[in-house]
């Protein structure tokens, strides 16, 4: 038998393209949509539990009118986050993925947006290791380097205004969570720049062939 949520948190599920949670799920996939609202695509199991773990404000949980569907919408109102049932075939429309997927969130961008400026966090200390995206133009190799960033120990991650966004859905699930636990900030190369000389960051330029292991690299001391 199809298991069911508690009566008082029925409602019936989303059908209609026109809605107006559907219309901002997909502005949501493009990076203007994102500054406006100043909120991201979570899709997946894997990237939702992962925002669980690291307390990532998420301000609703979509799910597919179906058996999988109910099992997150329980994971979700148990975590106190706002949930919404819509059909499976709306489902699909939703996902950036070209496979649908049984769970989508809405996050909260990280801090007062996506940038430096104005990041009091952005707080710089002698073992500081800042991993810089710089002309990174396919999102699911700047989601990659960001999951690399967090086995490799960086304390930030910022992408430069050449790089593909990484909050765009892609992005965030080749990072395979780490977007969670190391949010990349998004910088000009001259604002990032003009941060590195302030604070005496020395910057190494990594090489994508014939290069050194980040792990056994001797990195130079500050300036």
């Amino acid at each position: 038998m199809r298991s069911q949520p508690p009566a008082s948190n029925l409602q019936p599920p989303i059908t209609s393209r026109q809605h107006p949670l559907c219309k901002l799920v997909r502005s949501l996939h493009l990076s203007k949509g994102r500054r406006q609202h100043k909120l991201f695509v979570v899709e997946g199991g894997n990237g939702i539990e992962a925002a669980l773990r690291a307390r990532w404000p998420l301000q609703r949980v979509i799910v597919p009118d179906n058996e999988l569907g109910n099992s997150w919408r329980e994971l979700a109102q148990s975590s106190g986050i706002e949930t919404q049932t819509v059909s499976e075939e709306l489902m699909e429309y939703l996902c950036d993925a070209e496979t649908s997927t049984d769970v989508i969130a809405l996050a909260q961008a990280p801090g007062s947006g996506f940038g430096v400026s104005g990041q009091e966090n952005f707080i710089l200390h002698p073992s500081s290791f800042i991993l810089v995206l710089d002309g990174i133009g396919d999102p699911g190799n700047v989601g990659t380097l960001v999951r690399s960033a967090c086995a490799a120990g960086a304390t930030h991650i910022v992408a430069t205004q050449g790089s593909a966004d990484p909050y765009g859905p892609k992005a965030v699930r080749a990072s395979a969570g780490g977007t969670f636990f190391l949010p990349p900030l998004v910088s000009t190369r001259e604002e990032l720049i003009t941060v590195c000389q302030s604070q005496n960051i020395p910057l190494v330029v990594a090489a994508a062939h014939e290069g050194q292991n980040c792990f056994s690299f001797r990195w130079p001391p500050n300036y």
